[in-house]
């Protein structure tokens, strides 16, 4: 690998990777006529940018290359709504309008796969990846036969997934010891994703009530007690109660938030398609309808600031992506991280080699 490729994926890794004290939640809350994927965004930095992404556009690996292993490209089918920190194609999250949500969390056991024949995706855009190409949890599980996450740093770029659809059917996806571990379904007793390992967060939470064990409910921040708080109150959701599911799923949120270290609390509705958040700048609660957005690459790109001075239902509130307003995006986020412009430069382009094919 070229001094520069790396320096790339090292510099990116950097950006992106939750400190230990940087904990994530996220959950699958069944409302009856919504079925909603929770998720709370922990980190040092809540600036971002929520995204409009397009069909039908061709795309490539951010890097081009590592070492000798050929990396994937691909042509968008479905458009989407993604949460992002460093720049467009580069989520901490989102969900398609197949309906499906996928998101990582910081799982420090990762170990991504070693080089073999299947072809390499940059930690980074494997989010972007699955909601421009799947439509259900299935078929991101199936792709493991013929790509494979990529980073040279992957001890210091831990993340796990959590994947839900529109049908309900939600997997936690994670890479120990180099090999992929899911639990979805019958393997799946809690649809939830905190940051240890699933199957030690369902050790625990058998021992609890409601779950076959006798021990009350815990409170505290550790990851595998708001695994268990988060996966109690899912449950014991009652659409009879006066609460609207949205509220509830915010409810939760709250309840498992990490103070000020809580950047974003998002709610994404996978059957009407909607996305609820508040962010700790502002805690009003917005509102994007994905139906109501042009999805055709031939139309603009939209992006709106995650932390606009704005309420309610934000969906025409969206500015068009210009190549200046992405370079403004990436350039500040660089300052604070002091990266090099050479680096700035490469994200910042990158939606520019990306094509409409329609």
């Amino acid at each position: 690998m070229n001094r520069t490729l790396c320096l790339i994926i090292c510099i990116l890794a950097a950006l992106f990777v939750p400190q230990p004290s940087r904990a994530c939640t996220a959950f699958f809350l069944d409302g009856g006529g919504q079925r909603l994927v929770g998720k709370n965004f922990d980190w040092y930095v809540g600036n971002g940018f929520v995204v409009v992404n397009k069909r039908h556009v061709k795309k490539a690996a951010i890097i081009a290359a590592v070492g000798d292993q050929p990396m994937v490209s691909w042509t968008s089918k479905y458009g989407s709504i993604t949460f992002d920190i460093f720049g467009c194609e580069l989520p901490v999250g989102g969900m398609n309008e197949a309906g499906l949500v996928v998101t990582a969390l910081h799982l420090k056991q990762t170990e991504y796969p070693a080089a073999d024949s299947r072809l390499a995706i940059p930690q980074l855009q494997w989010r972007q990846y699955h909601l421009d190409n799947s439509s259900t949890v299935k078929e991101v599980i199936a792709s493991d036969s013929q790509i494979r996450i990529v980073t040279p740093i992957s001890r210091r770029f831990p993340t796990h997934y959590f994947v839900c659809d529109k049908s309900g059917d939600c997997a936690s996806i994670e890479f120990i010891g180099g090999k992929l571990v899911c639990h979805t379904r019958e393997t799946m007793p809690a649809k939830v994703l905190t940051n240890s390992p699933y199957a030690e967060c369902v050790e625990l939470l058998r021992k609890h009530q409601g779950f076959g064990g006798k021990l009350p409910i815990p409170y505290g921040s550790l990851p595998v007690v708001r695994f268990v708080r988060a996966a109690s109150m899912a449950k014991n959701y009652d659409p009879k109660m006066p609460k609207s599911v949205v509220d509830y799923g915010f409810d939760i949120l709250a309840n498992v938030a990490q103070g000020s270290r809580t950047k974003w609390r998002i709610l994404y509705d996978m059957r009407k398609l909607g996305v609820y958040f508040h962010t700790l700048a502002n805690q009003q609660v917005r509102y994007v309808d994905l139906k109501s957005f042009d999805f055709s690459c031939a139309s603009p790109v939209k992006v709106l600031d995650i932390n606009a001075d704005l309420s309610g239902d934000v969906t025409d509130s969206f500015q068009n992506y210009t190549r200046l307003l992405h370079r403004k995006w990436v350039t500040n986020i660089g300052d604070l991280y002091r990266l090099p412009k050479d680096i700035t430069d490469v994200v910042s382009q990158y939606p520019e080699r990306t094509v409409c094919t329609q």
